[in-house]
Parts: structure tokens; C-alpha cells; sequence
């Protein structure tokens, strides 16, 4: 595969990524790794961050495991399949 590219000015920085696991988590999970960082991702299925009142202690145990957070990128997102028509607003 590709090479991910180093982004100077990153080694050592400890970073919380969410949505790790999908095509643009990855590839900056690769460029973060890297770049020299230490990295905590959150994606599904061991995070569900749609689950509001837990997405603290997430985010707490992966800067605990880190020893802090210097970056965080809230990459996750939420898929919806249907009908436009069918769909809430």
C-alpha cells in the first residue's frame, strides 16, 4: 500500500481519534502513527458514541491511557438508510 505522509510537528502527540475504524478515520490514524503520535481511537463496536452519557468516561479512560490529549478530531459519524420522505427532521 501507499506510504502515509509525516506531518511535522506532531511526534509525540497524543491523540484521541473517533471513528478510527472507517476510510477517513483510517487514513488519519495512518498519518497520525505516522507522524510519531500515540493514538486512541473510539469507533464502534466497543464505543458507541451515540451513547451520550458514557462518551465521557471514553474519553477519560483514553487520555488516562495516554497520559493526556494533545489532539482530539471527532471524526465519527451516523448513517441513516432510507426513504428521504420517511425520514425525520
Amino acid at each position: 500500500g501507499m506510504t502515509a505522509p509525516r506531518i511535522a510537528g506532531l511526534d509525540g502527540k497524543r491523540v484521541l481519534l473517533t471513528g478510527h475504524r472507517g476510510g477517513i478515520g483510517g487514513a488519519m490514524l495512518r498519518v497520525f502513527e505516522a507522524s510519531g503520535c500515540r493514538v486512541a481511537g473510539l469507533d464502534l463496536p466497543e464505543c458507541d458514541l451515540g451513547d451520550l452519557p458514557a462518551v465521557p468516561g471514553h474519553v477519560e479512560a483514553a487520555a488516562a491511557a495516554l497520559g493526556g490529549l494533545d489532539v482530539v478530531v471527532n471524526n465519527a459519524g451516523a448513517t441513516a438508510l432510507g426513504d428521504l420522505v420517511d425520514t425525520p427532521i
